[in-house]
């Protein structure tokens, strides 16, 4: 059974209600009754009234109501299915559901209406380009070559969000990025037996990539192109070698970034870089018995890196 009635609105308008189909559970009378129970400031005599009147409809069996709200226009603005658990429907109990319903929506409304900007807050000129946002962040990773040794390091990277989707809670979407990096990594090597050896690495890079974006989780590709300086040095007492060498390289790698509160994020990373050079530095040659102390650097290696950082 099916029904969608209606009366004029009063003076202060309100909450429209069926006034007919008394046959129907619950009843009109029922409803009108719960609901000037709960809300007299809207139902009652001299109350305030909405702004605008709701009409309040519902359809279907006693077993499986349906209750929605219309607003002036026509739109449904809330809709419920109750389930009745017995056989046989309790009418004034689902006439106090039906109040209930209204009333949790209007407090919602209320909550929603206190939500927005107040009078200082409207003042206060928005962020002029709020879908961009800037990433800075500091990186702590350790890296493998074959058969050359590198020292862990760290990076201080700045990155630059474009515009799409998933900037704000609750959205996803794709955004592009772009940043550079600035790196050092240092450490000494005893390996083999050699003479103790001090590797240092500085690099400047650039990086590129795009994200997938869903609520606070970011997954995302990236392509670096890198410039590092590379040094190795040998000191015995008084008396010290080195070697420097310059190596470019290129890496692919990909990265998920948790957002924390408070604009504060946490970052994992893997990449595989390539160098367009391999370097065998000689940091010092013994000539009497053909012995060389070579510091090598790897064509291939994989870094894996975690971040801490903040968006502004």
């Amino acid at each position: 059974m099916i029904a969608l009635l209606a009366v004029a609105v009063a003076t202060a308008a309100g909450i429209v209600v069926p006034s007919e189909q008394s046959l129907m559970c619950p009843s009109a009378d029922q409803v009108t009754a719960a609901l000037r129970a709960r809300l007299p400031q809207i139902m009652g005599q001299g109350g305030s009234g909405l702004p605008s009147p709701l009409w309040l409809q519902w359809r279907g069996s006693a077993q499986a109501p349906e209750v929605q709200l219309r607003d002036a226009d026509g739109t449904i603005v809330l809709s419920r299915v109750l389930r009745v658990q017995s056989g046989v429907a309790d009418c004034p109990a689902l006439a106090e559901t039906v109040a209930l319903i209204v009333e949790r929506y209007l407090d919602e409304l209320q909550l929603q209406d206190l939500a927005k900007p107040s009078a200082l807050a409207q003042a206060m000129p928005p962020t002029a380009d709020p879908d961009h946002t800037w990433a800075l962040g500091a990186r702590t990773m350790v890296r493998s070559g074959r058969a050359a040794w590198l020292p862990p390091g760290g990076e201080l990277w700045l990155e630059r969000l474009g515009k799409g989707g998933g900037h704000h809670p609750g959205t996803a979407g794709w955004l592009a990025s772009l940043g550079g990096a600035l790196g050092v990594s240092s450490g000494q090597n005893d390996r083999a037996g050699a003479a103790r050896l001090q590797h240092l690495h500085t690099w400047l890079l650039i990086r590129a990539g795009a994200w997938r974006v869903w609520d606070a989780h970011k997954l995302g590709l990236f392509a670096d192109v890198g410039l590092a300086a590379v040094r190795a040095s040998r000191t015995e007492g008084p008396a010290s070698w080195s070697a420097w060498g310059a190596e470019p390289w290129a890496g692919l790698g990909g990265r998920y970034r948790l957002s924390l509160r408070n604009r504060w994020f946490a970052e994992a990373s893997a990449a595989v870089y390539a160098a367009v050079v391999r370097h065998e530095l000689v940091v010092l040659r013994l000539p009497e018995n053909e012995r060389r102390v070579v510091a090598a650097t790897p064509r291939i290696f994989t870094d894996l890196g975690i971040s801490v950082g903040v968006q502004f």
